[in-house]
């Protein structure tokens, strides 16, 4: 039995290219800590969050007309030296968040998996999707062509039974070439 939870093979239905990327990006589609600080790590210099929108919905949750506020977040993450290396849009219900987090998540300064940290939240991240694809136009955000390979994950953020957010990450494949890291 395999420790990690998914396998980039064929037999999984993923494309089997995903095991040609760089090492550092294949741990980031599997990694359940922080991406800020795995980005730090790896290119050995500060990284930030930086907030490109941000939007507060009400919906109706169930029959009864109960309402459910819904937080729709986009950022993106950026190296001191480099551009974006992360686009990444979070869909959060905040009605399930303590007011402590939720206040930390609307000030937009911070990513998700730190203020998970900072604040001791046992949390579990349930990967359901890794593929490769084209940038499209995200190509504008990464400064680069919308025919740029990138590797998407989708994964969501429980914590006990419930899903507290569900997350889109996407990585332009070049930016982890080995050959531009210190």
């Amino acid at each position: 039995m395999s420790i990690f939870p998914l396998r980039f093979s064929e037999q999984s239905g993923l494309p089997a290219d995903i095991g040609r990327l760089p090492a550092v990006l294949r741990a980031l589609l599997i990694a359940d800590g922080t991406v800020t600080r795995l980005l730090e790590a790896f290119f050995w210099e500060p990284f930030r969050v930086r907030l490109l929108t941000q939007e507060i919905s009400r919906e109706p949750a169930s029959p009864s007309g109960e309402e459910v506020e819904r937080l729709d977040r986009v950022v993106v993450i950026e190296g001191a030296s480099r551009g974006p290396v992360v686009w990444a849009r979070s869909v959060i219900s905040l009605q399930r968040l303590e007011p402590q987090f939720r206040q930390a998540l609307l000030k937009g300064n911070a990513g998700i998996g730190e203020l998970i940290q900072e604040d001791r939240i046992e949390t579990y991240r349930h990967i359901d999707y890794v593929g490769l694809g084209r940038a499209d136009a995200l190509g504008t955000i990464f400064a680069a062509s919308p025919e740029t390979l990138v590797a998407r994950r989708r994964y969501r953020i429980q914590r006990f039974a419930e899903v507290l957010m569900q997350i889109e990450e996407v990585f332009p494949v070049e930016a982890f070439d080995l050959r531009g890291v210190r």
